[in-house]
């Protein structure tokens, strides 16, 4: 009595099986639709850095740098000037080259002489050979940061600095920087050949009057220039040679104005010994 009631429901048995193998399917695919991307293999960097004559350069620092700037790797050159980087994640990284004997400029790749201005090398799961370099004997500049006259060597409660300049398109970059203390003398060294621009700043006490706020900041370049490093002298660096005498002093500027005037009291006659202060409009910064 069975047989004939299971007979008439087999076809809607079967028609269930293939609509749940169709659902399991689907789910199945959309599953997989939704698992997160399985991450990119690691991959590498090399290369090979030699000096101006093409001989290869043996323990040059070689540092990967993240996009944010901060180290991702160090490695360090072999015998035949070879270098190489593993395990680096899926990105794009730049590369910087350092002489730790001081003989050779600091460079990145490709050419450059910032790490803002360094070529970036993408690095998706493969092997990225090629990235060289060719490091040359490296230049300086020297020159002193002055204020005041006779020169204050360590303004007290201030501080002098110089600021080194590289061009980057249509724009001046500042690409190092210096404080000075104790000294007017500052220095960039491991320079590689190429032409820069420098600056020099102070901030910090002029005078100690309690009716007026003694914190002044003063800004001028090379060469005695007060308006920017748009408008600096270039200072050429050439290989393994010393730019000397690249000096600024505050106050001396060729491209500002002089204010007079006489200072009288109420019956019309001259003051002696008046302190007078000048205020800039735009930074009210303020100069005796």
């Amino acid at each position: 009595m069975l047989r004939p009631a299971l007979a008439k429901f087999l076809p809607l048995l079967r028609a269930l099986t293939v609509l749940a193998a169709c659902l399991f399917a689907i789910s199945v695919v959309q599953f997989a639709h939704a698992a997160p991307d399985v991450p990119a293999a690691p991959g590498s960097i090399a290369g090979v850095v030699r000096n101006d004559v093409a001989a290869p350069l043996a323990g040059i620092n070689v540092e990967v740098y993240w996009p944010n700037g901060q180290i991702a790797r160090t490695t360090t050159t072999d015998a035949n000037g070879g270098w190489r980087a593993t395990l680096l994640p899926a990105g794009a990284y730049r590369v910087g080259f350092f002489d730790p004997a001081g003989l050779y400029g600091r460079q990145y790749y490709s050419g450059a002489v910032a790490l803002e201005m360094a070529t970036d090398v993408l690095v998706l799961g493969q092997d990225v050979a090629g990235i060289d370099a060719t490091l040359t004997p490296g230049g300086a500049i020297t020159g002193t940061v002055t204020l005041g006259n006779p020169p204050i060597a360590d303004p007290t409660g201030g501080t002098l600095n110089a600021t080194l300049y590289a061009q980057s398109g249509a724009e001046w970059v500042a690409i190092a920087g210096a404080a000075i203390s104790g000294t007017t003398t500052y220095q960039f060294a491991q320079l590689p050949p190429a032409t820069y621009r420098v600056c020099g700043s102070y901030y910090g006490l002029l005078s100690d009057y309690a009716y007026f706020t003694p914190y002044v900041y003063f800004t001028s370049c090379f060469d005695r220039i007060s308006a920017g490093v748009e408008d600096a002298t270039d200072v050429v660096v050439q290989a393994g040679q010393t730019t000397p005498d690249v000096d600024i002093h505050f106050g001396g500027e060729t491209d500002v104005a002089t204010l007079a005037g006489t200072v009288t009291g109420a019956g019309g006659g001259p003051l002696a010994d008046v302190a007078v202060y000048a205020q800039g409009r735009n930074d009210w910064t303020t100069q005796q």
